[in-house]
């Protein structure tokens, strides 16, 4: 007969936080589906209407600690990488490059040996103006959309996760990528537009808010 034990050997005992208690996920389990697996139990406890409590203003899971032969990616070189770009005009991208009133999200976390970027993402809320991000233990950066119709600046609970779980904060909007560090009074505005959204699509979208409606449409 196969060997069920659960131990912390074979499995990441996650505590989930009260009213749902502990699970277990084998540690074969590839690092970017811990925290789906962790979204989805938290999801199906939740109550199903709008009023439901936002994720982050949960007490955040007790993940495991994570091997220690991924090192942490210095924080002010993250936005550089280029996995790092392709990832955030992916989600821009998604929220129809801003037009949409929904957020999308991604999650850094370190380097591997490669220097390959190791990229969360986040299943999307579809919350409108409002995305959730759970944090894992040994995360550096969340990086999420604000649509077109909101402040382009990270919102008081933007800056509160990342005063609280000592993460970086970035925000992707029409005014490009903006960076708020934990602690700190102002968020920077680090990159224009071009660094979301390649010139010719640019244009594209400018060409297409100028059009007017066709006579009695």
């Amino acid at each position: 007969m196969p060997d069920n034990t659960i131990t912390p050997d074979t499995h990441h005992i996650i505590d989930m936080g009260k009213g749902i208690g502990t699970i277990a996920v084998p540690k074969t389990t590839p690092l970017e589906h811990v925290n789906s697996i962790a979204q989805k139990v938290y999801e199906a406890h939740q109550p199903a209407n709008d009023e439901a409590p936002a994720l982050e203003n949960q007490p955040a899971p007790k993940m495991p600690d994570l091997p220690a032969a991924i090192p942490a990616m210095p924080k002010e070189l993250a936005y550089e990488n280029p996995e790092f770009q392709k990832t955030s005009q992916e989600i821009w991208k998604l929220q129809g490059y801003g037009q949409r009133e929904t957020e999308s999200a991604f999650i850094v976390h370190g380097v591997r040996p490669d220097k390959s970027l190791i990229v969360r993402r986040v299943e999307d809320s579809m919350q409108r103006h409002h995305d959730s991000f759970p944090v894992m233990i040994g995360d550096t950066a969340v990086v999420h959309t604000h649509p077109n119709s909101v402040d382009w600046k990270p919102s008081d609970d933007d800056k509160r996760v990342a005063n609280e779980k000592g993460i970086d904060m970035y925000v992707l909007s029409q005014k490009g990528l903006t960076l708020y560090k934990p602690h700190t009074k102002e968020p920077v505005l680090i990159a224009g537009p071009e660094y979301l959204t390649p010139a010719k699509i640019t244009a594209k979208i400018k060409g297409l808010e100028g059009l007017s409606a066709p006579a009695g449409k």
